[in-house]
């Protein structure tokens, strides 16, 4: 057993501890790291403030077509048919994983209350959306 290496570490976590006390004696650095290190009762949860969604006209012609396209299915969908009908409408994707490009504008279109989830995941079995009614 190496002495001279646990003694380091624990140098280091005391100056980080002490670190970590002095900013918390601020306002502004408690309410900072309230933010970053929130608790649920037990354990902190690390969790870094996220970046506002930026919608650009672009970005938002991009989800109106694939709205469009989601329109048409009669039945409840998921990522891999309209991936499907995405190809056949010669959607142009920007990603190379088509997967993850759908499912991102799957769930940004949740989010603005455009679609909803029919059946969540579970499992090897995805989920399935369908559009709101206008």
């Amino acid at each position: 057993m190496n002495l001279s290496v646990i003694r380091l570490k624990a140098k280091k976590w005391t100056e980080w501890a002490n670190l970590i006390d002095s900013i918390s004696s601020d306002p502004d650095g408690k309410e900072f790291l309230d933010e970053v290190f929130p608790t649920n009762g037990n354990k902190p949860i690390m969790r870094f403030p996220r970046t506002q969604r930026r919608d650009t006209k672009k970005a938002q012609k991009r989800l109106d077509v694939i709205l469009g396209v989601c329109s048409e299915f009669q039945q409840p969908f998921g990522i891999r048919e309209l991936v499907d009908a995405l190809d056949k409408n010669d959607f142009r994707f920007r990603r190379e994983d088509r997967d993850v490009e759908t499912g991102a504008a799957l769930r940004n279109l949740v989010k603005d209350n455009k679609l909803t989830v029919v059946r969540e995941k579970s499992g090897t079995i995805g989920r399935l959306y369908q559009r709101v009614s206008p």
